[in-house]
């Protein structure tokens, strides 16, 4: 039932309980489906993925299925080593070098550094709203819940007229970074939103397994030769 409708007094139904189960389950494989199309190669996925995001985070479906508050979520920031003043490739998205070519990009490494162990998890408010952990190359670093409200809200449920300055520079971050002379490059926000898809999918999967099904991806496949990086900045110690 509409919105529209309602103010016009027209009548509605509530949902029963289980349908909020069953609601959940369908998004989780509608998100599951959108960050597989996206690793193969479709990144017009990204926009899908975002507003099924903010359905369960910022709407909260998760809460109608069992208390947001009280899940531990899957935290797969790289927070930067004690004495940097600034880094590339931390936080939840990383740069990708490939074998042979003379230019890299900005990635979600999924579940590439957890193969072997359990990645951390963190209480939802401060995984999604307070944790800084979307690293630019010139701005300020920023949440999980900005980049999927601006992306869901701007450019994939909406489609405004204008943009947040610091999201838009997210979607180009090329600013002319180098890394051993090889060009880097590519949409920091579209990365980071996918991370955290695979953060949430790992976070229902782990909380609501009959929900979720039994197939998760816990890392994704990389060529040979390719290889992930990250570059600290640190500060220059007195006499150096």
């Amino acid at each position: 039932m509409s919105r529209q409708s309602k103010r016009q007094g027209a009548p509605f139904v509530s949902r029963d309980a289980a349908q909020f189960s069953d609601e959940l389950a369908r998004r989780f494989r509608l998100l599951s489906t959108a960050a597989n199309a996206y690793d193969a190669g479709d990144d017009d996925q990204v926009v899908i993925m975002a507003a099924i995001l903010r359905v369960f985070l910022t709407d909260r479906l998760i809460d109608r299925v069992t208390p947001l508050d009280q899940l531990a979520f899957t935290d797969t920031c790289d927070r930067l080593p004690a004495g940097a003043i600034g880094g590339y490739g931390y936080g939840i998205t990383r740069f990708k070098v490939s074998a042979g070519l003379q230019s890299g990009s900005i990635v979600a490494p999924l579940g590439n550094a957890y193969r072997e162990k359990q990645p951390p998890v963190a209480p939802f408010d401060e995984w999604w709203s307070k944790d800084h952990v979307i690293f630019p190359t010139n701005r300020q670093f920023r949440t999980r819940e900005f980049v999927v409200y601006e992306m869901a809200n701007t450019d994939g449920i909406h489609v405004d007229p204008d943009l947040d300055a610091d999201y838009d520079a997210l979607t180009r971050d090329n600013h002319g970074f180098q890394l051993d002379g090889v060009m880097v490059g590519g949409n920091l926000a579209s990365a980071a939103v996918r991370q955290i898809a695979w953060e949430t999918q790992h976070t229902l999967h782990r909380a609501l397994p009959a929900l979720c099904g039994p197939d998760f991806p816990n890392s994704m496949h990389w060529s040979e030769g390719d290889q992930l990086f990250r570059v600290a900045a640190m500060r220059e110690e007195a006499g150096d």
